[in-house]
């Protein structure tokens, strides 16, 4: 992937402003399969007989319009359901325009709502736990276990790819998943905290009591 950040005082981004052909020999150079642009807004983003719209779609290269807003919500829906790099590619291949990638991530949403949240925060609590016993590294497996009955529902292989997320999300110093365990560099109630922070959830979505 390659991308080019987008700004202006106007409020939205000019067609004249976006260089489809700079950012696609970019690409080639860099032998990237896509390339997006980003920015807060672009002019005539919803209307699909806009010159940006029209543009990308009678252009032939691989790149995509997306907006902050289309990072954030990303972002939360592979940290509560997971984002598949499968899924991410279908976007990319299929999906130039904005209002375009907005309907894609509507409809992955609504296909995912209905889906069970693994309580990260719990997990996360949990792994700490673990931690007491100094001759190992806290195991998924055995927290699986231990509170089967709030987390027999869910595979080992989807927690873990939960875990997984948070790595992505706030970086391998505060947690890491390994072959071996999940190493936390953190405490729990930190790595919540972070995370309330980076993706804008309260502490339900993290599954986690709050008080207040």
């Amino acid at each position: 992937m390659v991308y080019e950040a987008k700004q202006t005082d106007e409020g939205s981004v000019a067609a004249q402003k976006i260089d489809l052909a700079r950012l696609d020999l970019f690409r080639r150079e860099a032998k990237a399969e896509f390339g997006f642009f980003v920015a807060g807004a672009y002019e005539a983003q919803s209307n699909p007989e806009g010159a940006l719209n029209r543009k990308f779609r009678e252009s032939e290269t691989r790149l995509t319009l997306l907006t902050v807003e289309h990072l954030r919500d990303l972002v939360k829906l592979h940290f509560e359901h997971g984002v598949t790099l499968v899924e991410l590619r279908d976007m990319f291949s299929e999906k130039r325009t904005v209002y375009e990638v907005t309907e894609w991530i509507e409809a992955l949403r609504e296909k995912r709502e209905h889906s069970e949240i693994v309580p990260v925060g719990s997990l996360l609590q949990w792994l700490e736990e673990e931690k007491r016993d100094h001759l190992s590294v806290p195991n998924l497996h055995a927290v699986r276990a231990k509170h089967s009955a709030e987390l027999a529902k869910f595979t080992p292989a989807l927690l873990e790819a939960k875990l997984r997320a948070v790595e992505q999300i706030l970086g391998t110093e505060w947690v890491e998943v390994t072959e071996k365990g999940v190493v936390m560099h953190q405490t729990a109630a930190e790595i919540i905290g972070r995370l309330e922070k980076q993706v804008g959830h309260g502490g339900s979505g993290l599954g986690v009591e709050t008080s207040g």
